[in-house]
């Protein structure tokens, strides 16, 4: 998604024919380079067989100290498999919640639009 405010979230990057490169989370975005505007909504899928042995890859040398199940886009893609991301037209329909506030403002668009 391309949200107003895409601070918190991992973005997207592509390559210049825009395919899907990686996922790089906030904390980690390179110093002084401007971040992409399209984000990570955290919704994935993936084929089990591709996916599963680059769990045993996955490593905590980031600023969270965490493994990233987002590095395995960059692990597929280093073994010649095409990867993709949907981009949304809507993002509040894949908007995370993380405070109150999130939440309140997302019930507040969810319930006007089932009773509209």
């Amino acid at each position: 998604m391309r949200p107003g405010n895409p601070q918190g979230y991992g973005r997207i990057y592509r390559d210049e024919t825009g395919d899907l490169l990686r996922i790089v989370e906030q904390r980690d975005l390179p110093a002084g380079e401007e971040a992409p505007g399209e984000v990570n909504s955290g919704t994935y899928t993936f084929e089990w067989s591709l996916a599963r042995p680059l769990l045993r890859e996955l490593r905590t040398d980031n600023s969270q100290g965490e493994y990233y199940l987002t590095d395995i886009v960059a692990l597929l893609r280093e073994r010649g498999q095409r990867v993709g991301a949907h981009l949304t037209d809507d993002p509040d329909e894949v908007e995370g919640v993380n405070t109150p506030e999130q939440l309140a403002r997302l019930e507040g668009i969810y319930r006007a639009r089932r009773s509209g």
